[in-house]
């Protein structure tokens, strides 16, 4: 279990809060600034980005390059408290704690591993308060924490706003339920026709108004269900009253705009798409950011013709009326799921002796796309480009994508030979045999079919995998030096469709689909078929972390440095699909029953949980 702690210099300067980021990878990009802005309010923190722009800066200059090394651990929380889980000893909790704690006037306030809001001085770390457990926790059997909690202030009323399993919560600085708020201080956030709702990123407050995202039963961009999955559409609410005040529809509905972008009436069947990470405000404007994902079964889109607004976008809202101002898509038709993912992050820079504010909105691509925030134009040219073309028959491939010409890419993008392990000429020489079982190419080179003829393609290998090389952990800005830091991750992944032969067990009925999670197009060579599920013509799946082993014989695909099960003795080899994990250092041992996808180091340190073990699928 993680917890929370603070840090103070050992030469017992004034003790302060220090909040950090580590990265795996940081990719510098400038932009000069016409001066520095302190939206951090002297300190303080008031949001899990610092404040409604996301930055992710504080102007505290107490912890300097040369004291950092002098710190140590002054006090530390547990992310469960011990009494509270003697209470629900039912409640499973997730071993990730998101919650970057809010500080206002010396007092932090976060969820803890259930998600229950709790206060503690900042100081000393002693608790002040929490949030009382409501009734329903008797009957849940999971919980988990959000990334924060969000403030308001309306004259003398002071409230924090959290989310907490499918309620949308307000409490008063003493932790006590506001009762004019919804029904007994809490907003039922499950729309009609869902069963579900979940959002890791917490609530965002501008002007009276809080915006709410967040994702409907569990279905995933992965595409293991789609049709008709309820739309995940982003909802304004009254901050006193929480009586909801407006719906902006992520996929058009009838005669709205962008609902000739889902060809076939797909539009009608695609609900799942979101806005599952952090969303950002200017304040003095009245627009919220809201970056969204990519459409339902990202991997195949046969049934989807079109560029399937409004996925894949970032979306400036009117935080009052919740109508569209502007929107940028940064990637049509998408077969990668390349979320436009990550906290848009607002500051001011200046470009050729003009002041802009600007908006700057990282993605799984890798780019970093860069607007006037007011108007949506682009600070620099974003040129739409010819990319390869899907061989995928009833695939419909966007024909060009949009490509920023500035700022330069914060991690590699596509891939060629010229990308494989040269260690050693041996190692070398055996990466582009395995490479040749691929396709390479740039980046929007589309997943491509498997070969069972003899040399024949195992299916497409591509930097930036799914998980993106930025995600919601990408993005921060200093606007005294005019910086944007950016995390990203180098990881290859396999994006594979095959021709569906025969049904099996594992076959998901009715449509062509697309999973990490369930092993569709993965089984291997000698598994066995069976069972009467509707067959259909297309199959996809893709490799990284907690998927399935693409190709027969597969059991690793990062940095291309692949084992095969047919070199393992036959005693040893398995039917099933195995694991294939998202680091180099991941263990290959056949024998193991379980297999520990590790992280790189510092991404470990980043989300601060230990490697997992994950069993391998088994059949049936």
């Amino acid at each position: 279990m993680q917890s929370i702690g603070a840090f103070v210099a050992t030469d017992r300067i004034r003790a302060s809060l220090c909040v950090g980021l580590v990265v795996a990878t940081a990719i510098v990009i400038r932009s000069p600034l016409i001066r520095a802005q302190d939206e951090t309010r002297a300190g303080e923190w008031r949001s899990s980005g610092g404040d409604s722009t996301y930055k992710r800066y504080s102007p505290l200059a107490q912890i300097t390059r040369d004291n950092v090394k002098n710190l140590r651990v002054v006090w530390r929380r547990p992310a469960l408290d011990p009494a509270l889980k003697e209470q629900f000893p039912k409640l499973r909790t997730n071993n990730y704690l998101r919650a970057t704690p809010t500080m206002i006037g010396g007092v932090l306030y976060a969820p803890d591993a259930t998600g229950l809001v709790q206060a503690f001085d900042a100081t000393t770390g002693q608790l002040i308060w929490r949030q009382a457990p409501v009734p329903d926790m008797a009957d849940e059997a999971t919980a988990s924490s959000t990334r924060g909690v969000d403030f308001w202030k309306g004259g003398s009323d002071y409230r924090l706003f959290n989310v907490r399993n499918g309620y949308l919560y307000a409490l008063d600085l003493r932790g006590r339920a506001i009762s004019a708020f919804g029904t007994g201080g809490r907003v039922n956030l499950l729309p009609a026709g869902a069963h579900r709702f979940g959002w890791t990123s917490g609530p965002i407050v501008v002007g009276d108004v809080i915006v709410i995202a967040g994702n409907l039963d569990g279905a995933g961009d992965e595409g293991q269900k789609w049709k008709n999955s309820p739309p995940e559409d982003v909802r304004g609410f009254d901050a006193r009253s929480g009586t909801l005040l407006w719906t902006f529809h992520v996929v058009p509905r009838g005669g709205e705009f962008g609902a000739d972008t889902w060809g076939n009436g797909s539009g009608a069947l695609s609900g799942d798409l979101g806005s599952w990470c952090c969303i950002s405000a200017d304040e003095q404007l009245g627009y919220v950011y809201i970056p969204l994902t990519a459409p339902t079964a990202a991997y195949f889109g046969g049934f989807r013709p079109g560029d399937n607004l409004f996925s894949n976008a970032l979306v400036a809202l009117d935080a009052k009326t919740g109508r569209r101002v502007w929107h940028f898509q940064m990637v049509h038709h998408d077969l990668w799921e390349y979320d436009t993912v990550g906290p848009a992050t607002l500051g001011e820079i200046t470009v050729d002796g003009r002041r802009i504010k600007a908006v700057m909105q990282p993605s799984k691509t890798g780019f970093l796309y860069v607007f006037d925030r007011v108007t949506g134009q682009p600070v620099w040219p974003i040129e739409e480009r010819p990319v390869p073309q899907s061989t995928i028959p009833g695939e419909h491939t966007a024909r060009t994508q949009p490509f920023p010409t500035k700022p330069a890419p914060f991690a590699r993008v596509g891939l060629t030979d010229d990308d494989l392990i040269d260690f050693t000429p041996a190692l070398r020489a055996r990466a582009r045999e395995l490479a040749k079982t691929f396709v390479l190419g740039p980046i929007f080179t589309p997943p491509s079919l498997v070969s069972d003829e003899p040399g024949g393609k195992q299916g497409t290998l591509m930097v930036p995998r799914s998980w993106g090389a930025g995600n919601w952990n990408t993005g921060a800005f200093d606007p005294d030096t005019g910086v944007y830091y950016a995390f990203s991750h180098d990881i290859p992944r396999v994006y594979r469709l095959a021709k569906r032969s025969a049904p099996t067990r594992r076959w998901t009925t009715g449509v062509p689909i697309a999973t990490r999670r369930i092993s569709t197009a993965c089984r291997s060579s000698n598994r066995p078929t069976g069972g009467s599920s509707p067959s259909t013509s297309i199959a996809a799946s893709t490799c990284g972390a907690r998927s399935t082993a693409m190709a027969p014989g597969i059991t690793r695909c990062s940095r291309i440095f692949i084992r095969r099960r047919s070199a393992l003795p036959a005693g040893r080899r398995r039917s099933s699909p195995r694991h294939c994990c998202s680091s180099a250092t991941a263990a290959t041992s056949s024998a193991a029953r379980t297999r520990r996808c590790r992280r790189p180091a510092a991404a470990r340190a980043h989300a601060g949980s230990r490697p997992r073990r994950r069993r391998a699928p088994t059949a049936g």
